[in-house]
């Protein structure tokens, strides 16, 4: 964690996507959430049951609302296990079977958009 001061979530973003880009070569996308917000994220977890084990509950944080988000498609890549949830800035995923063999998981950002 790091003080940003009263520079934007969006500058910070590229603060450190450009500072990975000189020191490594490569350019990352970057979110860049406050404290307050992911906590907020947390306690929003439609899944209270992935804390008990939460190498299954995953979230995707999104730098824009998904709009475009093609939801059926995920739901019909899911597995009968699989739940999904999305929220403004946040795709929340319980696999509690894992998510090694989950098309779910291996294509959430091509659906999301």
């Amino acid at each position: 964690m790091f003080e940003a001061g009263d520079a934007s979530a969006v500058t910070i973003s590229l603060q450190i996507a450009t500072a990975i880009e000189e020191q490594f070569g490569f350019r990352p996308r970057v979110v860049t959430l406050s404290g307050e917000t992911l906590a907020g994220m947390i306690r929003a977890n439609p899944y209270p049951e992935g804390a008990d084990d939460p190498k299954n509950l995953h979230f995707f944080f999104l730098s824009a609302p998904a709009t475009g988000a093609d939801l059926n498609a995920l739901e019909a890549l899911a597995s009968p296990t699989e739940r999904f949830s999305l929220a403004e800035a946040v795709l929340y995923l319980y696999a509690p079977d894992g998510v090694a063999r989950s098309k779910l998981f291996a294509h959430v950002e091509r659906y999301l958009g």
